[in-house]
């Protein structure tokens, strides 16, 4: 019966989500306007409805944490992307900044030596002066 209503509407796509993974069912109308499962395809169903919008079947009931969901192929396009380009952003900024202390260290070591090379340049002309 809630086929008929759904496909009387219009609804291109519709998900029955259930704790009990027998009832997990996903279906999309085809082109006759008859709905007909979504593919499972290693596991994963994606939607048209959403593009891009993806996950494992094996997700909804194990509920991965975000931190997992973030750094994971599937869910890493859309999950906190906002969060994500900050974290980019913020690992870029770290990693100038290493590379900045790098050269200032680097910059340090370079006029030590010039300093001593220097110095022992000012030794040397010092001594063939005789003074």
């Amino acid at each position: 019966m809630l086929r008929l209503y759904l496909q009387a509407a219009g609804v291109p796509e519709y998900y029955i989500i259930h704790h009990d993974a027998r009832w997990l069912l996903f279906y999309r109308r085809n082109a006759r306007g008859l709905y007909e499962p979504i593919p499972c395809e290693d596991g994963i169903i994606r939607f048209a409805v959403v593009p891009g919008f993806r996950f494992r079947l094996e997700d909804l009931t194990r509920q991965p944490h975000l931190e997992a969901m973030i750094e994971d192929q599937v869910y890493a396009p859309f999950v906190l992307p906002r969060w994500q380009r900050d974290r980019q952003a913020r690992e870029q900024a770290e990693q100038r900044a290493a590379m900045a202390e790098e050269r200032a260290v680097a910059g340090e070591r370079l006029a030590k030596r010039e300093r001593a090379e220097k110095d022992a340049l000012l030794a040397e002309l010092t001594r063939l002066r005789g003074e």
